[in-house]
């Protein structure tokens, strides 16, 4: 179904269990563990994890095992997927004249998905990209590295929470911004700033899949099970490179 986009009940096939099975198999596993949930280095419970972040989480620390994750800069950018008039995390996107969900998606120098926050389709870049950041799943430290993205994440609040974690911003300056004596804030690399196209590949990678083209699942949690699902795909395939 991700490859292909079919629905659920082309998956009736005689002596095979039925659409509605796979479907509530697959819901299964996006369900959180359970348990006490998480806790932060301050003893703050954090959001409980589901089955397909753990197995994320696992194929994350592979990659750094074999040394196959780059976090000498990461990259942040936002895609919108078309989608019907749905209730949940749906809404229509002036910028491209449509109904859809955001998907917002920091990557690693190589591609990599790190973190994923589906959001409504009229919501700004800017305006996910700290959940964004905070959800990272990987256990290598970004601190040092240099992030990566478009002018619709110039904000000065933003930049200053980037170097708060250690990150350094590299993001072009809007014609209107005035840069002042934040220097430190406003630096940017022409020459790094290039390999944006990192995160828009790793965007193609995520539409390659039929399913993500288009939003036909009615709830956020089925859709949710798909993109997650994609990412695990795509770790896969880095690993077995």
């Amino acid at each position: 179904m991700l490859r292909s986009g079919c629905r659920w009940r082309d998956l009736n096939i005689p002596g095979f269990p039925d659409g509605t099975t796979h479907w509530r198999r697959l819901r299964y596993w996006k369900r959180k563990l359970k348990g006490r949930p998480p806790v932060d280095e301050f003893g703050n419970p954090k959001e409980p994890k589901s089955y397909l972040g753990v197995l994320w989480e696992y194929l994350l620390s592979l990659l750094n095992r074999e040394k196959k994750i780059d976090t000498r800069f990461v990259c942040l950018d936002g895609t919108l997927i078309k989608s019907f008039n749905f209730r949940e995390r749906v809404s229509f996107s002036g910028k491209h004249r449509s109904m859809g969900v955001k998907a917002s998606i920091l990557t690693d120098a190589t591609g990599i998905p790190l973190a994923v926050n589906v959001s409504p389709g009229s919501w700004n870049d800017l305006k996910v990209a700290i959940p964004t950041i905070e959800h990272v799943r990987t256990d290598k430290s970004l601190y040092g590295s240099f992030l990566l993205a478009d002018k619709g994440y110039d904000s000065l609040y933003f930049r200053s929470y980037v170097l708060h974690k250690g990150l350094s911003p590299n993001i072009p300056k809007k014609s209107t911004t005035k840069i002042g004596k934040l220097t430190k804030h406003y630096a940017y690399h022409n020459l790094l700033g290039t390999y944006r196209y990192i995160v828009e590949r790793t965007n193609a990678w995520m539409k390659s899949f039929k399913r993500l083209r288009f939003r036909y699942d009615r709830t956020t949690y089925s859709f949710e099970c798909f993109l997650a699902l994609a990412i695990i795909v795509i770790c896969v395939r880095k690993l077995m490179s």
